[in-house]
């Protein structure tokens, strides 16, 4: 099916993205979208001579699904992020997206997260000592600023736990 809006490249519902532009039909090469430890397929269409690269899982929605909806996001409904077969697409709320990565642990939070200077631990020391100590000193005993303190103890950040 063509996508809308970029005449000459078609979408299939396994997620593959294809182009007649040269006058065959060509698969189009597929690249990522960002740092590898966060991107998704995407491929680069071109649209009144400019190349702009779209990520695949949206233009598989765009096109056999309809336009996102404002306040909705695409989602992949296994943790396979480079899935963009249209059953494992669907469009949903930024905070179903959130759960849902929760769930499949593809969300990272808390100490799972690269460049942690905190545990699960000193969290609820931290909350523990709320009261019994000032904010100025437990950023000083735990080595983080007293704004990091702050939103710890009012669950600003950490909520998780």
């Amino acid at each position: 099916m063509e996508i809308p809006g970029y005449p000459g490249y078609y979408a299939c519902e396994n997620g593959d993205i294809f182009t007649t532009r040269r006058g065959t039909l060509k698969k189009k090469a597929v690249c990522r979208t960002g740092p590898k430890r966060y991107s998704y397929h995407g491929v680069v269409l071109m649209k009144n001579g400019r190349g702009k690269t779209r990520k695949v899982h949206q233009l598989i929605l765009e096109t056999f699904v309809g336009p996102r909806e404002v306040g909705m996001e695409s989602l992949h409904l296994s943790k396979n992020r480079f899935d963009n077969s249209l059953k494992n697409l669907r469009y949903g709320t930024k905070k179903e997206n959130i759960e849902q990565m929760k769930d499949d642990r593809t969300k990272l939070v808390g100490e799972m997260t690269n460049n942690v200077k905190l545990k699960n631990e000193d969290i609820f020391k931290i909350r523990k000592m709320k009261g019994s100590s000032t904010i100025k000193r437990m950023a000083e005993i735990f080595y983080v600023n007293p704004s990091t303190i702050d939103r710890i103890i009012h669950r600003r950040t950490w909520k998780h736990i």
